[in-house]
C-alpha cells in the first residue's frame, strides 16, 4: 500500500513550514504529489496601525484583504518551504471555513497532514483537527509544533482497543507503518481482560507481519497511572516518532474507550499522530 497524494493544510502559524516539509518528506518516500491548501474566512474590520501606532484611513484593511492577504501568505511558505524539497506540487485556497474547505478538497488526498492547534493562528484561519477528522472521511496527521522525532523509519505505537476506529485507523496508517523500524500495538487493560487483550493484540500484530513490518503486542495492566501516560511512557520507551489512533466523531471529538486520551494526545501529543474513523 502507498500514499498518492498528501494534502497539507498551511495557516499563518509559525509552525507551518515546518509541516509542510514533513508532508513533503512523506510524499517523497511514497511518490506522492503534495497537494497545499488554505481557506480563511472573511470576518470583521482590521485596522493596521501606521508606522507611528495610530491608526489612520489608509490602514484599514477590509475583511476580504484581510483574508485574501492570508492566503498569499500561506501559500508563499508552501512553496518557499516545498521548493527545498522538490516534490510535485499543487496548491488550492478559498475565502471559505477552513474545515469545511479542507473536508470539500479531501477527496483529492490519501492523507491529511494539519497542525495541533496553536494560539498564534487566527480563528478565521485555523484548521482544527476535531472538525477535519469529523468531516473529512480521510485520516489526518496531526503534528506538534517541533517534530523531534519524526515519523518515517523510526518505531510507531498503536493506541489500541477493538474498535471499528481502531481498525481503521491501523489500516489507514500502513503506508506509514511499513516504513517504521518496528510497531508495537499497545492496549491497557484491567487484570480481568489482559488475557482477551492479549489475543486481540497479537492478532494485529500478526496482520501487520503479513504486510512485510515488524511488530509485537504489548499489554500494560492498568493502574493508578492514568491511561494518557501510560501510552506517552510506552512511546518514551519505544523512542517512537509515530502514534496511531482511532477516533469516534459525532457533533465533537468523543473520547474513546482509552478515556480522555483521544483529547489529550491531540493537544499534547509530543509526535505525530495518525487519526482515523
Amino acid at each position: 500500500m502507498t500514499y498518492a497524494a498528501i494534502m497539507v493544510y498551511v495557516d499563518t502559524g509559525s509552525h507551518a513550514a515546518p509541516r509542510v516539509g514533513l508532508a513533503c518528506d512523506i510524499a517523497s518516500v511514497h511518490g506522492a504529489t503534495v497537494i497545499g491548501l488554505s481557506a480563511s474566512v472573511p470576518t470583521a474590520l482590521v485596522i493596521a496601525p501606521t508606522r507611528f501606532g495610530s491608526a489612520a484611513s489608509e490602514g484599514v484593511v477590509s475583511p476580504q484583504e484581510s483574508a485574501e492577504a492570508d492566503l498569499k501568505y500561506a501559500e508563499r511558505v508552501f512553496r518557499k518551504a516545498a521548493a527545498q524539497r522538490k516534490c510535485r506540487l499543487e496548491w488550492r485556497c478559498s475565502l471559505d471555513s477552513p474545515a469545511r474547505f479542507l473536508a470539500h478538497q479531501a477527496r483529492a488526498a490519501d492523507l491529511i497532514v494539519v497542525g495541533q492547534v496553536m494560539r498564534d493562528i487566527s480563528p478565521q484561519h485555523l484548521a482544527g483537527p476535531v472538525e477535519i477528522l469529523a468531516q473529512a472521511g480521510r485520516p489526518i496527521l496531526v503534528v506538534p509544533p517541533t517534530v523531534e522525532v519524526g515519523p518515517l523509519g523510526t518505531n510507531a505505537v498503536i493506541a489500541w482497543k477493538d474498535s471499528r476506529e481502531a481498525r481503521r485507523a491501523v489500516l489507514d496508517a500502513l503506508p506509514l507503518l511499513q516504513k517504521s523500524r518496528q510497531v508495537s500495538i499497545v492496549d491497557i487493560a484491567s487484570i480481568e481482560h489482559r488475557e482477551t487483550a492479549q489475543s486481540q493484540a497479537d492478532d494485529v500484530a500478526v496482520f501487520l507481519r503479513r504486510h512485510g513490518i515488524q511488530a509485537e503486542a504489548v499489554v500494560r495492566t492498568q493502574d493508578g497511572q492514568s491511561l494518557t501516560d501510560h501510552l506517552l511512557t510506552v512511546v518514551r520507551e519505544k523512542q517512537a516518532g509515530l502514534i496511531v489512533m482511532g477516533g469516534q466523531t459525532h457533533m465533537r471529538l468523543h473520547d474513546w474507550t482509552f478515556g480522555s486520551v483521544t483529547h489529550e494526545m491531540l493537544k499534547t501529543s509530543p509526535v505525530c499522530l495518525l487519526l482515523s474513523n
